[in-house]
């Protein structure tokens, strides 16, 4: 039996994820449930902000007419006529050689037009000398100034975090309208793999890809649904996998994707179709298959942990990130000067797992312990990846390279 293998590279791949999924629908949960969660309406103010003058320090506040002429030998001497506290108001209009003490966030009263820092002053409490002009509006939070009334403040698409909801409570928004969390299921594959913490058949290993995809498609913003494993038996995962697809948004295994006799992914799709096997020209990850099964996308992940996670991270991360509402779906890459020569051994793309340490601003980067595939300390010890395109000089020390942090 025959199987086509396709070559594609990792951007192809990244590329073709992305436009098989879109956003899957809504919900309106409380704010106070929405830190993770992407945002899915519109959010306009009803009012500006701040709505009326106020002061930005702990001073006092005056019209700056009255110290114009203010100096070190001269300062000016002004009654203090009154206090007003954070969330009061002063009833009557201030004179014009009048000051009132004000705290941050009060509002400034009629005839005021600037504060004075109360350590730019000394005063007895009935009056106070001040020794310096003061401009207009100095140390004033003008009307409006932040935004206007029904000004667009948050759009769709945004990943709302403690800002957002801080945001979204000023604006008097208890509620918010946000993408459904995917669901995403998840099924890994070998004969070899057994129950963590249970005893093992001589030459069965724990069953980490699973433990690691369930920590994956939380850090992207879905819901996973644990298909458990399955063994080397293709009519055992189909039944998985259908199953599956009555409840997910998303389907991934681990494992099975390679060139092997026993390699089932690879073995139930060449009989039933709908899914393609790919080899990509990749450092860790060549192996993997993307496809449907019925209308919900499927991929394929390399049963090698490492591989498992640098290719959810790199290709299969954004597409869940846009299957979750984000506008933005990739991670961030960082530029990192290499502090140790990361060898280099093809002209694929490679992904070498990194060390990165912030020095006065600046990122560097070294070899994590190991780069094999195998290896799952080489994650566990690891920052993120450098990003090494065919075209890439080798990462020598000293070199300016991509880094990209993984996620946790």
């Amino acid at each position: 039996m025959t199987f086509r293998t396709h070559k594609i590279s990792p951007i192809t791949m990244r590329r073709r994820v992305l436009e098989a999924v879109k956003p899957i629908g809504f919900e309106v949960i409380p704010i106070e449930k929405a830190r993770g969660r992407i945002l899915g309406e519109t959010v306009k103010s009803t009012r500006p902000s701040p709505q009326m003058d106020c002061s930005m320090m702990d001073g006092f506040a005056l019209n700056h007419r009255s110290i114009r002429y203010a100096t070190r030998k001269l300062p000016v001497r002004l009654p203090v006529v009154g206090e007003i506290g954070a969330g009061q108001r002063m009833r009557r209009a201030l004179g014009h050689n009048e000051a009132v003490r004000i705290m941050t966030g009060a509002p400034l009263p009629e005839g005021a037009d600037c504060v004075v820092r109360l350590e730019d002053t000394k005063s007895n409490g009935h009056a106070v000398l001040i020794s310096n002009p003061t401009e207009k509006f100095e140390h004033v939070r003008l009307a409006g100034s932040e935004f206007k009334s029904g000004q667009v403040i948050l759009k769709p698409g945004t990943a709302i975090g403690a800002a957002e909801m801080a945001m979204l409570a000023y604006l008097d928004h208890p509620r918010v309208q946000v993408y459904r969390r995917p669901r995403v299921g998840l099924i890994s594959t070998g004969d070899e793999l057994g129950a963590v913490g249970k005893k093992r058949p001589y030459g069965h290993i724990p069953d980490s890809n699973r433990y690691a995809l369930l920590g994956l498609v939380e850090s992207a913003g879905c819901e996973p649904i644990d298909g458990g494993r399955v063994g080397d038996d293709a009519e055992e995962l189909w039944r998985k996998l259908t199953e599956l697809r009555r409840q997910a948004d998303f389907i991934i295994t681990s494992g099975g994707v390679s060139a092997g006799d026993r390699d089932v992914v690879k073995l139930l799709f060449a009989r039933r179709g709908q899914v393609d096997l790919y080899r990509l020209p990749m450092k860790p990850g060549k192996p993997q298959a993307f496809g449907r099964i019925g209308r919900t996308p499927f991929f394929g992940l390399p049963g090698n942990p490492v591989s498992a996670m640098v290719v959810f991270d790199l290709i299969i991360r954004p597409a869940l990130r846009k299957l979750a509402g984000a506008a933005r779906v990739d991670s961030p890459q960082w530029t990192a000067t290499v502090t140790k020569t990361f060898p280099r051994k093809s002209r694929d793309w490679e992904f070498p797992r990194a060390i990165a340490v912030e020095k006065n601003g600046h990122w560097e980067v070294s070899p994590a312990q190991s780069q094999q595939s195998s290896n799952i300390q080489s994650m566990t010890g690891a920052d993120g990846y450098l990003v090494l395109s065919p075209t890439s000089p080798t990462a020598v020390k000293g070199a300016k390279v991509l880094f990209m942090p993984r996620s946790i």
